[in-house]
């Protein structure tokens, strides 16, 4: 199959593809993910026939890589990313241990539960965006 893409095009589809190899290789960093480095490898070696300069070859691993200032484009998406999913899971689990608590005296129902549940993610997700972790202790 041949795919027929622009110069832009192919620049998204190479960071895409990084993106998910940044979730790959932290999956398992133990492992080669051969598969997925394949398709990797045969994507960035089509840099040259787009005139795209931002992929080089890393002598030493032997592989095609995102040159470094790709490479800090590409890890300004994932680090916001990651504080996103960071923030969502850490509001869920605070919401969570509150409503377990509170599920002791008041014996929600479910669609009770679910709704206690969202209002305190939000009271939590309203916290962190007008204090961040600040307001964060941990008590013993």
């Amino acid at each position: 199959m041949k795919i027929d893409i622009s110069k832009q095009q192919y620049e998204l589809l190479v960071k895409l593809i990084e993106y998910g190899m940044w979730v790959v290789d932290s999956e398992n960093p133990d492992s080669a993910n051969e598969d997925y480095r394949e398709v990797e490898q045969t994507i960035l070696a089509g840099a040259e026939e787009f005139a795209f300069s931002d992929i080089f070859h890393n002598e030493e691993q032997n592989l095609l890589e995102p040159s470094p200032v790709l490479q800090n484009d590409i890890f300004q998406i994932l680090d916001s990313y990651e504080d996103m999913v960071f923030l969502d899971k850490f509001v869920y689990y605070m919401a969570r241990k509150d409503i377990e608590t509170e599920n002791l005296t008041h014996n929600y129902n479910e669609e009770q539960y679910m709704e206690r549940l969202m209002e305190l993610e939000d009271y939590y997700h309203e916290q962190f965006e007008r204090f961040g972790v600040a307001k964060v202790t941990i008590e013993e």
